[in-house]
């Protein structure tokens, strides 16, 4: 519903009509029982006739709130709301302008003033926002301070609405000014609620595509990453950190990769050992963190024998 309000600077007579002219950016619904006339207080129906090329044309509003004059003509002085339906484009930033004209006479033949200019057509935003898109009255750019409402951006097509609190699957920072939801990272269904925008990053279960959880990071890994070295399946898809020492395991009893900057960097049976047991000596792959330290056995007949 648009209102178009103004007060008389002339006095309308008895007979005055007005006629309006809406942009091209504007349709309007072009019955009478769509469009009426408020004078101060008092309501007047069916008096707006809808012409062509967007013209609404209002005729014998004034005749009910005129009131008689010293000279004894009937006039009326005061304010003016004229009320109609129409859609616009929901677009505010090229919005157009009206014009308003009003007459001596219910013919529209003499004019009494003008009005060319500065009437623009406004979408408001809708609730809940207090400010929005010029373009879509029904996405947010901001959210009613006094209301304790927060910003929320939809994840998939990126329209904000105001919230009086997170959904699942997002957080929030209760430190930051402008109060807003934050998505969790892709790898979580929901995440940390904190008062934190990093516990996003904290998963508390995880998302379809991510099943493998590791509880102790609240981290989530896909099926093709599954559970990250250093921890190993325990159950479930649930990720649990190897033992001390061991880079890599099977399960909490068989390592299968030492530190090798730890005290016990070889492997021999599946534990990690500062030493080689007799009949067997140390062999070492590969350079810095990924060298590989392991316990071999001599070939017969040595009961000892090198590295290598």
């Amino acid at each position: 519903m648009y209102t178009i309000e103004f007060w008389t600077k002339n006095p309308l007579p008895y007979d005055g009509a007005i006629s309006i002219m809406a942009p091209s950016n504007i349709s309007l619904k072009s019955d009478s029982y769509s469009c009426y006339v408020v004078l101060e207080s008092r309501r007047v129906n069916d008096v707006c006739r809808f012409g062509e090329s967007r013209m609404i044309k209002i005729a014998g509003a004034f005749r009910s709130a005129a009131t008689r004059k010293y000279s004894g003509v009937y006039e009326y002085s005061g304010k003016v709301q004229i009320r109609f339906k129409a859609q616009n484009s929901r677009n505010n930033k090229y919005a157009k302008t009206f014009s308003l004209t009003t007459y001596d006479d219910s013919m529209f033949v003499y004019k009494i003033d003008e009005i060319t200019n500065g009437l623009l057509t406004k979408f408001e935003c809708g609730y809940p926002c207090a400010t929005c898109d010029a373009r879509d009255p029904s996405i947010c750019t901001s959210c009613p301070k006094n209301r304790n409402r927060y910003l929320q951006r939809d994840k998939t097509t990126g329209r904000a609405t105001c919230k009086s609190r997170c959904d699942r699957g997002y957080t929030f920072d209760r430190r930051a000014r402008e109060k807003e939801c934050f998505p969790c990272d892709v790898s979580c269904k929901t995440c940390r609620r904190g008062g934190s925008s990093q516990d996003r990053k904290f998963c508390v279960t995880c998302a379809n595509d991510y099943q493998y959880f590791w509880r102790e990071e609240a981290k989530c890994f896909n099926t093709l990453t599954r559970c990250p070295q250093g921890t190993y399946n325990s159950s479930r898809n649930r990720c649990t950190r190897c033992p001390k020492d061991c880079f890599a395991c099977r399960n909490k009893k068989q390592c299968e990769w030492c530190n090798p900057f730890s005290k016990i960097p070889l492997l021999f049976n599946g534990q990690c050992s500062s030493t080689c047991k007799k009949r067997f000596t140390p062999s070492f792959q590969g350079v810095g963190d990924d060298r590989m330290g392991r316990c071999v056995k001599c070939e017969d007949p040595c009961y000892t024998c090198e590295e290598g």
